[in-house]
């Protein structure tokens, strides 16, 4: 015979699922990114995010298994990306990316040609500006100081240029590159 019995199939857990985020790491650009489920080529500021079983190399599927949210993803640092989980499985699943600061350079700055002197120091002309800061960002170049390779006279003296740094309300989106 046939015995008929009412049995409950729980929801799989997803503490132990794995959140893929290709790729890991992106450099700030001023605009939101957003992360779509999936692995292709998305385009423009798109990430593609997998979840994925411990046991299984065949990742869920969205909007069926799971909802992705994230925290903010325009401005430099880490954004946690949150796959919670719905239908066959239950709880979340969390995976990291990660916004680097942009690199910009400082232009517009020289040396003064001096009469020797007995030192190295140089005195810096020009205006500083910031090459390759996002259109609208406040960003801003606070003073250092500038020496001659060595003290004595002569020509094509290499100047060294230090302690320059970033200011501004969005000073923290970008690092200085060497130049």
């Amino acid at each position: 015979g046939k015995i008929t019995a009412p049995f409950k199939v729980i929801p799989l857990d997803a503490s132990d699922f794995e959140v893929i985020i290709e790729p890991e790491t992106v450099e700030y650009n001023g605009q939101p990114w957003t992360f779509v489920a999936g692995m292709a080529d998305l385009g423009q500021n798109k990430i593609s995010v997998a979840v994925s079983k411990y046991f299984s190399s065949t990742p869920l599927e969205s909007p069926r298994d799971f909802d992705l949210s994230w925290s903010d993803s325009t401005e430099p640092g880490t954004v946690t990306v949150t796959a919670t989980m719905k239908g066959n499985y239950t709880g979340s699943a969390t995976g990291t990316f990660r916004i680097e600061p942009a690199k910009v350079t400082i232009t517009g700055l020289s040396a003064q040609n001096k009469t020797y002197d007995g030192n190295n120091t140089a005195t810096v002309t020009g205006e500083a500006k910031i090459n390759g800061a996002i259109d609208g960002d406040k960003v801003s170049v606070k003073p250092g100081s500038a020496v001659f390779e060595d003290e004595f006279a002569g020509t094509g003296k290499t100047v060294t240029f230090s302690d320059y740094e970033l200011g501004g309300e969005d000073a923290g989106s970008y690092t200085l590159d060497e130049q």
